[in-house]
C-alpha cells in the first residue's frame, strides 16, 4: 500500500511516464511538482485491481507529454486534482477516466493546447468539472461521454478555443449530466449533444461567437434535455 506520503517539488522529464502509481494508494499528496516531455503519461494513476482514493494533485505543471497530462483510470475515486497547470499533451490535458472512476473533483486547472481535449470525463457518475481555464485545444474544451457518468457536474468552467476547438462542451452518450454557469466561446460549437445524450440539465451558460452554432443537439436519440437560461 501506498499511503500519507508527499512527492513535492520534482523535476519529472524524459521518461516512460512522470509519475506512475498502480494499485492501492490513499491520502497522498502530489504537490508542486513540473513534469514534462515524458513519452506517455505525465502523471498516471491506473488501478483496476485496487484504489487511488482520497489523493490530491495540486499545483503541478505537466507539459508536452506524449499521451495525459494528467489521468486517473481504472479505480480513481474521491480524489482532488486542483490548481494544476496542463499544457501541449498529446490526447488531453486531464482525464478522468474507467469503469470505477468516480466522486473525483477537477477544479481550478488551466488546460491548454492539448491535441485532442483540454479535459476528458468518462466513468460512472459524480466527478465535478468546476472553474477551470481551457483553452486552445483541438478538439474539446470539455469532452463527457458515456451514459455511466449520469451525475456528474460541469460547473463555471471557461472555454475558449481561439479558433482551435470543434466544441467547447462535447456530450457524447452522456445521460443526466449537469452543465451550469459555464462560458465557452471560439470553437465551432459552443455545447454539442450527439448520439444518446439525454436527460441532461443545461441551464446558465454563455455560449457566444462561435463558428457554426452555439447549441447544436445532433442524433436521433438526443432527448429529453433541458435547455434553461
Amino acid at each position: 500500500d501506498f499511503r500519507q506520503n508527499r512527492l513535492v517539488g520534482n523535476t519529472l522529464r524524459r521518461n516512460g511516464a512522470g509519475i506512475w502509481i498502480t494499485n492501492y494508494a490513499m491520502s497522498n499528496r502530489f504537490e508542486g511538482n513540473t513534469i514534462r516531455s515524458n513519452s506517455s503519461h505525465g502523471f498516471l494513476a491506473w488501478s483496476p485491481g485496487g484504489a487511488f482514493s482520497r489523493n490530491t494533485i495540486t499545483n503541478t505543471m505537466s507539459v508536452a507529454n506524449g499521451y495525459f497530462g494528467i489521468s486517473l483510470d481504472g479505480a480513481a475515486r474521491s480524489n482532488r486534482v486542483a490548481g494544476n497547470t496542463t499544457r501541449s499533451n498529446g490526447l488531453a490535458g486531464i482525464r478522468l477516466w474507467g469503469t470505477s472512476v468516480f466522486a473525483n473533483i477537477a477544479t481550478n486547472n488551466t488546460a491548454s493546447a492539448s491535441t485532442n481535449n483540454g479535459i476528458v470525463v468518462a466513468g460512472p457518475g459524480s466527478n465535478m468539472i468546476v472553474g477551470n481555464t481551457i483553452t486552445s485545444n483541438n478538439w474539446s474544451g470539455i469532452y463527457v461521454t458515456g451514459n455511466s457518468v449520469r451525475g456528474s457536474v460541469v460547473r463555471m468552467n471557461t472555454i475558449d478555443g481561439r479558433g482551435y476547438g470543434n466544441q467547447g462542451i462535447y456530450l457524447e452518450d452522456a445521460d443526466r449530466v449537469a452543465v451550469e454557469s459555464n462560458s465557452a466561446t471560439g470553437s465551432s460549437y459552443g455545447l454539442l449533444l450527439q448520439l444518446t445524450a439525454g436527460t441532461n440539465r443545461i441551464a446558465g451558460n454563455m455560449f457566444f461567437e462561435n463558428d457554426l452554432q452555439n447549441i447544436r443537439m445532433s442524433g436521433a436519440s438526443v432527448e429529453k434535455n433541458a435547455v434553461v437560461g
